[in-house]
């Protein structure tokens, strides 16, 4: 039985253009193993594991930092078969598509636009009634019949028409109030059932844009494999903190004075640094080289 030697793969590959593959695309969830914090940056380490399907094939990593430097990216990639790394590539973050209306929202949707028309109707009524009522306080007092015309009658009429006038109002008032309810309604539905473009993922109260991160990789033959990603994030760093203790002296013991040293870390990522492997460099990550000086 011939046994299948495991693949000791181990590769760094920096991004040196962006080549779209073709193939499957392979979600998968990753946590932040490890992170070394530099005095002016910090190196992240994710860890993933998944099962790649033989030919070409997207890893994708959803929602990582918009400040990661895609120039700085890292995979090492181990598993039971051959695997090829072929390009490196990034973009914006986008939410997943509304799902479609179901057979209730349609329902309601459809019931929603024939009150709206109702309403119309309605208004449309009120107004000629309004109208009508306007024009027959302004006619003439000279074409009115002669029991109409008395004088001793115009407080009656004037009554009437008040009356009539403020009833519109009121219908009026009621009928706008459902055209702006209904609309409203109307409007909610047809943005769950619109097929627009999903909107950017924003980071939680920053404002900025996630990123996802796409691997392009061929795979001769499917096997599991378990990725090591980093990346370099720049608002986290590092800073020295000293804590100082005197003892005061006692009649066998001088004072003593000792000073600790303690690594302050800060960081505005987004992510979650919570039970990972965290350590500190002293060497900035963007170090300055100069040709010495020849005495």
């Amino acid at each position: 039985m011939m046994m299948q030697r495991p693949l000791g793969l181990s590769l760094a590959f920096t991004v040196l253009s962006s080549i779209t593959a073709g193939g499957a695309v392979i979600d998968i969830s990753s946590r932040i193993d490890r992170v070394t914090v530099h005095p002016d940056a910090a190196i992240v380490t994710r860890v993933a594991k998944a099962d790649v399907g033989a030919g070409s094939n997207q890893i994708v990593l959803r929602g990582l930092p918009s400040e990661i430097d895609i120039s700085t990216i890292r995979v090492e990639a181990a598993g039971t078969g051959e695997m090829q790394i072929l390009a490196i590539d990034d973009a914006p973050a986008v939410a997943q598509a509304r799902p479609g209306l179901t057979k209730e929202q349609e329902a309601k949707l459809v019931s929603l636009k024939a009150k709206q028309v109702e309403y119309s109707a309605a208004k449309a009524l009120l107004d000629r009634r309004r109208a009508f009522i306007t024009k027959f306080a302004e006619a003439p007092l000279a074409g009115l019949p002669d029991d109409q015309a008395d004088p001793l009658r115009w407080e009656e009429r004037w009554a009437v028409l008040e009356s009539g006038l403020a009833k519109v109002a009121e219908d009026a008032k009621a009928i706008e109030a459902g055209l702006h309810s209904t609309a409203a309604e109307i409007a909610v539905l047809e943005l769950l059932g619109s097929e627009a473009t999903p909107a950017i993922v924003r980071q939680p109260g920053k404002g900025r844009p996630l990123r996802d991160i796409s691997i392009a990789v061929e795979n001769p033959r499917a096997g599991t494999f378990d990725f090591n990603i980093s990346y370099k994030v720049g608002s986290a760093r590092w800073s020295a903190a000293y804590d100082a203790k005197l003892i005061s002296a006692t009649a066998s013991e001088p004072a003593k004075l000792t000073f600790g040293r303690r690594a302050r870390i800060t960081q505005s990522t987004s992510e979650d640094w919570t039970n990972v492997v965290l350590s500190v460099s002293t060497t900035p990550t963007q170090r300055r080289t100069a040709i010495p000086t020849v005495a």
